[in-house]
């Protein structure tokens, strides 16, 4: 078989825009779950995504089916320690200067959670989001920390490096390296 090592066990978190898009029978997101369903990796998602995809009247069959198919992982004081971190906004940053709104504030604290929690799952790791330009500056953001690696590879040279591959050309991929946590971010 010629094609990428694909490394079982792992975790495919989601974000709420995944989340959404699986209810609605997002055909990515199916991809990306057969592909993680073969390699015996876990689906999971933060408490705090469940909050977003349940607020309102979004709650609905199909939701619920596929609520009831994935680990809720809960929001620790760890994770929120960590999400903090990253959310900071410093002096002098654009988006402090531009006050952004309250719901400008809770999404940005949401994906920060979802960053904190993916970087706590067991590896490799891959990110399903609908805003992977968020998720990047989070983890770039977190790399400058301590916290995480930022990954710059593209899949094909993690895999011409020998890396540990989860997903497929289908899926993107999560890598694990040199025993530090990484995050592959795939766009929903």
């Amino acid at each position: 078989m010629g094609g990428p090592r694909i490394a079982a066990g792992g975790t495919l978190i989601l974000d709420g825009s995944a989340v959404a898009d699986l209810a609605a029978g997002g055909a990515r997101v199916r991809g990306h779950l057969e592909i993680v369903r073969e390699r015996r990796a876990r689906v999971v998602i933060s408490a705090v995504t469940l909050a977003e995809v349940l607020r309102g009247d979004a709650a609905g069959v199909a939701l619920d089916e596929v609520l009831a198919r994935i680990a809720v992982l809960p929001v620790t004081s760890e994770i929120a320690r960590l999400a903090g971190k990253c959310s900071a906004r410093g002096p002098g940053d654009q988006a402090e200067q531009s006050r952004p709104d309250a719901d400008e504030r809770t999404e940005s604290t949401v994906d920060a959670i979802v960053a904190a929690t993916a970087l706590r799952c067991a590896r490799p790791v891959v990110l399903l989001t609908a805003v992977p330009e968020v998720m990047r500056r989070l983890f770039a953001g977190l790399a400058l920390l301590g916290e995480a690696e930022p990954s710059e590879m593209s899949e094909a040279a993690k895999v011409q490096a020998g890396e540990e591959i989860l997903m497929d050309e289908r899926g993107g991929g999560g890598v694990l390296r040199g025993g530090r946590p990484r995050v592959a971010i795939a766009e929903v």
